[in-house]
């Protein structure tokens, strides 16, 4: 968003404050107003509206760690304790029955279970998992809403030297798609969603507490790997499928024909990436076995695939 502020809306000052980390605000800094030649000489200064931006976002985060620490306690997320007392004094329980007589012998049935059950639990599993992720404000609103900023940004977007461009399906395309290792790419927000919903789904039965209860079903846990995983695409998908329609709309409005195949085949590569880092974070979670550590772990895993370049690291 701040490169947004930065870019197609050119209020550069204001957008600074609308930058929680102040690395894109720098970059952007670096990157427009500084001449090359004056690249190595330069130096970072906290004032203007940098230096507002770091008080303001830094009053942001101290007044977040107040709150968490005023609410946090180690109880269920399902309830408050006294709402759990209450309904501990509604159930009743049953008077114990003991049971003299012979029990009679029950045959043993072991169940047979093939391709077809497993399939269908995969079914179930994913649009359960599916909804729980579409149901979340990280989810498919977040999604809907990037869509729709897409809409309002991108005939901004095409304009170079305020004189409007030919829209082509390329070059809107290139604006809504962008390699994961791209720091100034609007689109490194889909990366930082994938390490939270992974963390929400592998951890869900183990915070709502239900954990013994699903390992005591059965269900194969290749079948709830697969399940969480295809949730988590199909999400994506949705979302991809949204912002490529947004692109669509936006490309015919300004009066151009779009290449749907080119809009379908740059939609799938971008799927396909989004794959390959998912598939790295679940990694990740497994081997950490730790909701918060693995996410972090994630986090500075794609710092690194960020800033590879820099650090000096390249494929052996």
């Amino acid at each position: 968003m701040t490169s947004v502020l930065y870019g197609p809306l050119a209020i550069g000052e204001w957008a600074t404050l609308g930058d929680p980390v102040g690395f894109v605000a720098i970059l952007n800094k670096y990157s427009i107003e500084v001449m090359p030649v004056d690249h190595e000489n330069w130096d970072i200064t906290l004032e203007s509206t940098l230096l507002w931006g770091r008080l303001f976002w830094l009053l942001i985060g101290a007044g977040a760690l107040f709150i968490t620490y005023r609410r946090f306690k180690f109880s269920s997320p399902q309830g408050s304790r006294k709402e759990d007392k209450a309904r501990a004094r509604k159930q009743k329980v049953a008077p114990s029955i003991s049971l003299r007589s012979a029990q009679p012998e029950i045959p043993y049935f072991r169940p047979a279970y093939n391709f077809l059950t497993a399939l269908k639990q995969w079914q179930i599993i994913t649009r359960m998992c599916f909804m729980h992720l579409a149901k979340r404000k990280a989810g498919l609103p977040i999604l809907v809403l990037l869509a729709l900023v897409v809409l309002v940004i991108l005939p901004f977007s095409t304009k170079h030297m305020d004189f409007s461009m030919y829209p082509q399906s390329a070059n809107i395309i290139s604006l809504l798609t962008s390699p994961i290792d791209q720091v100034q790419s609007p689109w490194m927000i889909i990366p930082l969603l994938l390490i939270f919903y992974t963390a929400e789904l592998l951890w869900r039965d183990r915070e709502t507490r239900i954990s013994n209860l699903v390992a005591a079903t059965p269900v194969s846990e290749f079948v709830q790997f697969t399940a969480k995983a295809s949730a988590i695409i199909l999400l994506l998908t949705v979302g991809l499928g949204l912002r490529m329609l947004a692109g669509i709309v936006v490309e015919v409005l300004l009066g151009g024909h779009p290449d749907y195949l080119l809009y379908l085949t740059a939609g799938g590569l971008q799927l396909f990436t989004y794959v390959l880092l998912l598939m790295l974070i679940f990694f990740v979670q497994i081997l950490v076995n730790q909701k918060f550590t693995g996410m972090l772990v994630s986090l500075i895993a794609y710092g690194l695939i960020l800033f590879a370049a820099n650090l000096g690291l390249e494929h052996p």
